[in-house]
């Protein structure tokens, strides 16, 4: 990453601290959203008598159910969030885009000047993390961490925190 970074800083501007965050909605909000889906699901089975007695269960039903909420997870992934890598240099925030599932770096999208009060929250979860970053603009942008980051992103909330 440091390498797509090398070309947009400026003399004797040096990366602080950097990580991967997504943009967006929290992902548990995407498996929260196929519950009614699952539920239709398994109303439809039950109202149609379910497993006849002496067959067992039905291995369609879980595996639909499965399919249902990752559909929904990825999906949710892929239409409503975006992927940045954050970098806090001296003087800047930088966000690069990455492309969805490959994490490549696409180019800068967003670079602000550092500066005092730009971190309005940071929690850490026992699998998602959140910051919620304050534009120059005004606008908050709320990242989602997930915990193979935390390390990176402590630094990330350590750097925004010293500006």
């Amino acid at each position: 990453m440091r390498g797509t970074l090398a070309p947009t800083l400026e003399p004797g501007e040096r990366i602080r601290a950097g990580a991967l965050a997504l943009a967006g909605p929290s992902p548990g909000l995407y498996v929260l959203a196929s519950a009614p889906v699952v539920s239709i699901v398994v109303g439809v089975y039950q109202v149609r008598g379910g497993a006849p007695p002496g067959s067992g269960v039905r291995l369609w039903v879980p595996l639909a159910c499965v399919a249902i909420v990752v559909l929904f997870y990825v999906g949710g992934l892929a239409l409503f969030s975006r992927s940045y890598y954050v970098a806090v240099t001296d003087v800047r925030v930088l966000f690069v885009e990455t492309t969805r599932f490959s994490l490549k770096p696409t180019g800068v999208a967003m670079s602000d000047p550092l500066r005092p009060g730009a971190l309005a929250e940071a929690r850490v979860g026992k699998r998602v993390g959140r910051l919620d970053y304050h534009r120059p603009d005004g606008t908050v942008v709320r990242l989602n961490v997930y915990r193979r980051w935390y390390p990176d992103v402590t630094a990330v909330r350590e750097a925004l925190e010293r500006a």
